[in-house]
């Protein structure tokens, strides 16, 4: 980002309102919630970055490869399964967006009260299968590295987890309204307080050699609170209300269901890009593996953060400006956030192909090695993620959802099974190049066929 975005970033960085009452004063508005949002996610992001660097030079040392990897492996779920709220989260982030954008204040109550108790009946629901289905499975005939010493705990671990989960879904869902209402910023605030939490909690546990169980609980479930502390504000701000709740569920369901299945495919995809590898790894290679391609993932994550934290408050100021039909606004922010996305995911991956292995030898005291090759693949990759991060926000601001759907179908049905055949036979690093190949062919092909035709007809029908 050059001083010059860094100026206007600061200069929208302020608590005072402007005038909405015009063009000019709404895009002004947008662009102080965007800046104010980037700044508090880089509070957040950060502490999470340094939460995550704690993590493996913390617990690596007395937990071993084989614990903590499966440790990771288990926490990945978190993100491998956040598909599981059926994207109700998503689909109630574009409609609350759209009532906040109207005025409609009393529909917005209607919908923010009925989404998050859907949601709340759906986590209940999610941690009796989880907890069921953890009682039933013998985890050490599934998870390679798993022995006799550490069946117990992974057991425990994993039922911990599933209400964790739980609670991370409805969590998620509080977050998701506070985007819709262009006050992401709260949210982000809320995550750096909890996620300081977390560190503090987790540097005690290691002090006392916890074990997995306690590690997750320190970590996730410290983090998830936050989404707990946003519901006691909304309902201090009487944005949530009780009153007639069975017909705010029941008038919020169809609508939240029907757009949520898309946006519940799209998270399909994520599982099929990255929150299932590890799974996928320590199924086939073993979690020794695992371990390596997470040291991988949170090197780059110095790259791919910065951009999220960029990109996220971008989705919620698009769907905005399209409830209120500023074209103008859409494609100046496109464009320009499309610059900076480019310019900085390829510095950022350059200095980690260069760089990387010494900050890893650092980080871990030598513990675990990671190829060279390995690294410049994913450097690869952190560029094509991050210009698709920009474009997403875009197209899922726009409401273009059902044309992502039919790609990442198309995505899902080839890379998971080339996942599992590749990394058995040919490597990380083999795994990760194929998949780079299919990523960009499928979505080339997507954006010509459908993409492109859909983008200029939303702009020209409401431009």
């Amino acid at each position: 980002m050059t001083k010059e975005k860094i100026k206007i970033l600061f200069k929208y960085c302020t608590l005072k309102k402007y005038n909405t009452t015009t063009d000019y004063g709404r895009q002004q508005e947008r662009y102080r919630i965007i800046s104010l949002s980037i700044i508090s996610n880089f509070i957040s992001k950060l502490l999470a970055l340094l939460s995550l660097i704690l993590t493996v030079s913390l617990t690596l040392p007395y937990l071993g490869q084989d614990r903590f990897g499966i440790w990771m492996t288990i926490a990945s779920f978190s993100a491998a399964l956040t598909f599981l709220d059926l994207g109700i989260g998503n689909a109630l982030t574009n409609r609350i967006a759209y009532s906040f954008a109207r005025g409609k204040k009393i529909r917005m109550i209607r919908q923010i009260s009925g989404g998050l108790t859907l949601l709340a009946i759906l986590a209940l629901i999610i941690i009796a299968i989880f907890l069921t289905i953890a009682n039933f499975v013998n985890w050490g005939s599934l998870l390679k590295g798993i022995n006799d010493n550490t069946h117990d705990e992974v057991q425990f671990a994993i039922k911990l987890f599933a209400i964790i989960f739980g609670i991370g879904i409805f969590s998620n869902g509080v977050q998701r309204v506070y985007m819709g209402m262009q006050k992401a910023y709260i949210s982000y605030m809320s995550n750096a307080f909890f996620i300081l939490i977390s560190i503090i909690s987790l540097f005690i546990s290691s002090r006392l050699h916890a074990g997995i169980p306690m590690l997750i609980l320190s970590t996730i479930g410290v983090q998830y609170l936050s989404g707990i502390s946003l519901t006691i504000l909304l309902i201090y701000k009487k944005l949530i209300t009780l009153n007639k709740i069975r017909i705010n569920v029941k008038k919020e369901t169809p609508y939240l269901i029907s757009n949520g299945f898309f946006f519940f495919i799209l998270q399909m995809g994520t599982l099929a890009t990255w929150s299932g590898d590890n799974f996928i790894i320590s199924t086939t290679l073993g979690v020794t593996y695992v371990s390596i391609l997470s040291i991988t993932q949170r090197l780059f994550q110095i790259s791919t953060v910065p951009l999220t934290i960029y990109n996220a408050p971008l989705w919620a100021a698009y769907a905005d400006a399209h409830a209120r039909n500023d074209v103008d606004f859409i494609r100046k922010t496109l464009l320009g956030s499309l610059k900076i996305v480019g310019i900085s995911s390829t510095t950022l991956a350059l200095i980690l192909v260069v760089f990387g292995q010494s900050i890893i030898a650092i980080w871990t005291g030598e513990e675990l090695r990671v190829p060279q090759s390995l690294i410049v693949a994913y450097a690869v990759w952190s560029i094509i993620d991050a210009y698709t991060n920009t474009l997403s926000s875009f197209l899922n601001g726009l409401n273009i959802i059902k044309q992502q759907v039919f790609a990442v179908v198309t995505l899902i049905l080839i890379s998971i099974p080339s996942k599992y055949f590749i990394v058995s036979h040919f490597g990380l690093t083999a795994m990760l190049s194929c998949f780079i190949i299919l990523y960009v062919t499928n979505y080339l092909i997507w954006y010509k066929c459908s993409f492109k035709k859909s983008i200029h007809l939303q702009l020209n029908i409401r431009g």
